[in-house]
């Protein structure tokens, strides 16, 4: 599992724990599994899906600056 950190152009942060793969809509759309999360290139002009052991989340890309990824 990761921990995603979205820093936004204000600097405010949006922190993800404990997710176990992600979807971003990329071409045909792009799914990332568990195991290619820390080495995957997401994209910052795209929305991302972010699936967790208790549910998932939207993350919007409006003023996204940068996606940090950490195992954990």
């Amino acid at each position: 599992m990761c921990t995603f950190v979205f820093t936004y152009t204000d600097q405010s942060k949006i922190v993800c724990e404990h997710v176990k793969s992600a979807f971003h809509a990329s071409g045909n759309g792009v799914n990332v599994s568990e195991q290619e999360l820390v080495s995957h290139h997401f994209p910052i002009n795209r929305g991302l899906w972010l699936n967790t052991e208790n549910g998932s989340f939207c993350v919007n890309h409006d003023g996204l600056r940068c996606i940090e990824v950490k195992a954990e």
